[in-house]
């Protein structure tokens, strides 16, 4: 039964690739950013994770492991400064998943990126991207979710000019005892539009497939991830990481990604800790080994109950 069920994972990735295989225009890149502190410490490997994930931001990554949460809901903030000796980018990331009942999970979510000032008209002016989102998980089956999550995109690029787009994501995951894995598609939905020009652009859906296993010895706590994903205009990407817990208490975390040229997140490597406490959640991770990342940290503070 479970390799029914995998298999059928591995196929919605599949069917998803040759649904959207024509689209080659990257608009809205932002969307596609790693907004989870816990994920982005392992290089984005983990999006299947349940056990030692942070689902608060479930709406910018995998509704479908929402239902098997063990908590009733978990918010999150997190702040990150995104390319620091490059871009100096300030990036603020919030969100919220919520269990109801058994079988039901609700996410929702908030990032704003605010890059450089520049001057526009003779005027000062700060270009910025924002995501609104939210989405609905449910449990099919003891052990198989599914989730869609829904998200307003927004990049105001100069005062006069905004290019805007609905995205939309779509998982199934199946969801073991120690061993989780995840497929589906991202970033998909209708052409994206400007304020001032008429084209459209097409949005670049990724197809994503990850898996994580979790070992248990004593009071320590091991979860290694892997993931691949191939995005519709030919990027592709594949990720490892792991986390190492203590009474999960405790963690250090460590990942890397290695990507083709043009990808959206570059190859990278990743470092990363935290902390949880009667719910709260500290979380602090560190970007590095690629120019275009430039050493970019991010901080977190959640809650879960």
């Amino acid at each position: 039964m479970r390799g029914r069920y995998i298999l059928a994972l591995v196929l919605c990735a599949l069917a998803a690739v040759r649904l959207a295989a024509q689209s080659t225009d990257n608009v809205l890149p932002f969307v596609a950013m790693d907004r989870d502190p816990v994920n982005a410490a392992l290089a984005g490997a983990a999006s299947s994770a349940v056990s030692g994930a942070d689902l608060s931001y479930a709406a910018f990554g995998n509704p479908a492991a929402v239902p098997f949460m063990d908590r009733h809901f978990a918010i999150g903030v997190n702040y990150a400064m995104w390319a620091p000796s490059v871009w100096k980018d300030h990036v603020v990331n919030a969100g919220g998943a919520f269990k109801i009942g058994k079988w039901f999970g609700l996410t929702v979510g908030f990032a704003r990126d605010m890059h450089a000032e520049e001057i526009y008209n003779g005027k000062p002016f700060k270009p910025y991207d924002m995501v609104i989102g939210g989405g609905l998980a449910f449990s099919i089956a003891k052990c198989v979710g599914i989730g869609v999550n829904i998200k307003y995109a927004q990049q105001q690029m100069m005062s006069d000019y905004r290019l805007w787009g609905v995205s939309m994501d779509a998982f199934l995951q199946y969801h073991g005892k120690d061993f989780n894995v995840m497929a589906g598609v991202s970033n998909f939905g209708p052409k994206a539009q400007s304020t001032v020009v008429p084209t459209k652009y097409a949005l670049v859906p990724v197809a994503r497939l990850s898996g994580d296993y979790v070992a248990r010895v004593g009071i320590v706590h091991l979860q290694p991830a892997l993931s691949a994903e191939f995005a519709f205009n030919r990027e592709w990407a594949v990720a490892a990481g792991f986390q190492l817990g203590l009474k999960d208490i405790g963690w250090v975390r460590a990942g890397y990604r290695y990507a083709s040229a043009g990808s959206v997140m570059p190859s990278h490597f990743s470092l990363g800790a935290g902390a949880t406490f009667y719910g709260v959640r500290l979380s602090a991770t560190f970007l590095t080994a690629n120019k275009e990342i430039g050493n970019t940290f991010l901080i977190g503070l959640g809650y879960s109950f």
